[in-house]
């Protein structure tokens, strides 16, 4: 009997560790990270252009 007392506790310990990692924050996390990258271009060769006439 004790074991099916503890198997609640168990399935419901193990669905909280096991939260699947949702994949729009990742794609999110890193189209931010690619548009300042892009970002930092464009004013690194408006800068150069300017420099260079």
């Amino acid at each position: 009997m004790e074991g099916t007392c503890n198997t609640p506790r168990s399935s419901d310990r193990t669905r909280k560790m096991n939260k699947p990692v949702v994949n729009s924050d990742l794609q999110a996390a890193e189209l931010a990270q690619l548009r300042q990258q892009v970002q930092a271009f464009l004013v690194h060769f408006a800068g150069s252009k300017i420099a260079h006439g």
